[in-house]
């Protein structure tokens, strides 16, 4: 396994080296550029609907395959320590890359909260195709009800 930091402005051209690279099989991607899914000629379901990918695999037809597994993780490590979130209530604060992956998980009711509310929103919106759990958007918290922490000095 290599590890490489990429500039933005150079990732397609580097994504293109390793697909000429013929014992190249698989990439792991790291924000920020797991965004830039559209690279993979074919993508999991999941990683449509977030438009992203955090692994990417060869084909043997060509090219890549992508697929976004932090929530698969996040479950697979969960049920490891005895809990199953099936069924359940949960809260998900962020509704980013990493957050809406978890969010493809089946929970019984899914609250959404994140300080870009028209972000949360499409997020909302499309993990309501899924029809995996009913998700809503949580109230906004307003900076008055986050009490701060108390700083203690010594005399």
């Amino acid at each position: 396994m290599a590890h490489f930091r990429l500039n933005s402005s150079h990732l397609n051209a580097r994504l293109t080296t390793a697909t000429e690279i013929r014992n190249v099989d698989g990439i792991i991607v790291r924000v920020p550029h797991k965004f830039s899914y559209e690279f993979c000629p074919s993508v999991t379901d999941g990683a449509r609907l977030l438009r992203s990918v955090n692994m990417m695999r060869r084909r043997r037809e060509g090219g890549w395959h992508g697929d976004h597994v932090n929530g698969l993780g996040f479950v697979v490590a969960m049920r490891a320590n005895g809990y199953d979130p099936a069924g359940k209530r949960a809260l998900l604060v962020g509704a980013g890359g990493a957050g809406s992956a978890i969010a493809r998980v089946s929970v019984g009711t899914l609250a959404i909260y994140d300080n870009d509310v028209p972000w949360r929103d499409q997020q909302i919106n499309k993990l309501k195709t899924l029809g995996k759990a009913r998700s809503t958007g949580a109230p906004p918290i307003s900076p008055t009800s986050i009490s701060s922490p108390t700083r203690h000095r010594s005399a």
